[in-house]
């Protein structure tokens, strides 16, 4: 196949939709390793280079506002509104300024992880477009319209793009199934590093047989909320600080981490997280023990719920436990119970395959 090039429009809502898109680039580039990518979003460039060994480039343009969010587990709908009003006013001069951009070399597929811009300029661009998603901005913002009725409005101009897309491919565990839609199971990136390996990478020496529990906010931090210190288990705790730092046994890492996020879901012999897409299906493909914090409000958490009781050894966690620093009753609960066994199909190698299907086609 010749050198071919796929725009990726992926929103900044947290970090589970860019990991989910760096895990199909990743399936991609496995399979055809002259390909290249232009990714379209405001989502660190950093994240993509830590994900990703294939060509890519990071425009940053907004391409997407998603929901405005408090901290890790509330939303403001309100605030919403008001940046989709700036969002939405700006939509058509950002698609008519990227399709010119593009317009003597386009891209030979546009893909949306869920960006509605990128739908806009496929269709200007007149190429495919694929829409990746497991839940649509439509059926988020209907869940907001008693206190932001405004949102009605832009669920509905979503909902008008995101039926021009020519292929919709839906992840499970999927929010809104449709009958039109291609499914695919969970997409999670993979380990890079074995479990001797990662515990090394952390600072775990090979005689040391603690337990480690991983928490992570995916990508919105722990801030001053960690465990209390303790001889039992060693914990590592992915954002809230700007830097590695190692405190009693705990270690802190920034976002940006040394340590590759999946090696250390995969190292786990505990994860303790917010209920997210990526987290779960990394989770998921891990076999690991996860212990989750629910989002009330947001009508995505109960379908990762629903998957997570079916399908991981699992105990949910109350909202509260954020602001709570002894974790040990619940690392005891975690610890015991049997871990799940490890899932090879994933659904990034699914999606690769079909996008390059749809590229043979044209």
């Amino acid at each position: 196949m010749a050198a071919c090039s796929i725009a990726y429009f992926v929103t900044p809502h947290g970090f589970g939709h860019a990991a989910r898109a760096a895990a199909v680039m990743a399936a991609l580039g496995r399979r055809e390793s002259d390909i290249s990518f232009e990714i379209v979003t405001t989502v660190p460039t950093w994240f993509f280079a830590q994900s990703l060994s294939v060509q890519h480039r990071v425009l940053p343009v907004e391409c997407d506002v998603g929901l405005v969010q408090i901290d890790p587990v509330r939303e403001d709908a309100r605030a919403t509104v008001t940046a989709l009003e700036r969002f939405w006013f700006g939509l058509d001069e950002a698609a008519e300024s990227l399709a010119r951009g593009w317009s003597e070399s386009p891209p030979r597929v546009v893909v949306s992880d869920i960006s509605p811009l990128g739908v806009e300029v496929a269709r200007r661009l007149g190429v495919p477009s694929v829409l990746v998603e497991n839940f649509t901005w439509d059926w988020i913002y209907d869940a907001y319209l008693d206190s932001a009725p405004r949102l009605l409005e832009f669920a509905e101009r979503c909902a008008e793009l995101s039926d021009t897309a020519t292929l919709h491919i839906q992840c499970e565990p999927v929010c809104q199934p449709l009958g039109a839609a291609t499914r695919v199971g969970p997409v999670s990136r993979t380990a890079r590093a074995g479990r001797t390996e990662t515990r090394r990478a952390v600072g775990l020496e090979d005689t040391d047989q603690r337990p480690l529990v991983f928490l992570t906010m995916g990508g919105m931090g722990w801030g001053s909320v960690a465990p209390e210190p303790g001889n039992e288990s060693f914990f590592v705790t992915l954002g809230g600080v700007d830097r590695l730092c190692r405190d009693n046994g705990i270690l802190r890492l920034p976002n940006r981490s040394p340590v590759y996020p999946p090696d250390l879901i995969w190292a786990a012999d505990a994860v303790i997280a917010k209920l997210g897409y990526s987290t779960v299906a990394e989770c998921f493909h891990a076999g690991a023990r996860l212990g989750y914090i629910g989002r009330a409000s947001f009508p995505e958490s109960p379908v990762l719920e629903e998957f997570v009781r079916r399908n991981l050894p699992s105990i949910e966690l109350p909202p509260n436990r954020l602001e709570e620093s002894d974790w040990r009753r619940d690392i005891e609960r975690l610890l015991v119970l049997s871990t799940g066994s490890e899932r090879r199909n994933n659904g990034a190698d699914q999606i690769a395959d079909l996008l390059l299907a749809l590229m043979s086609d044209r």
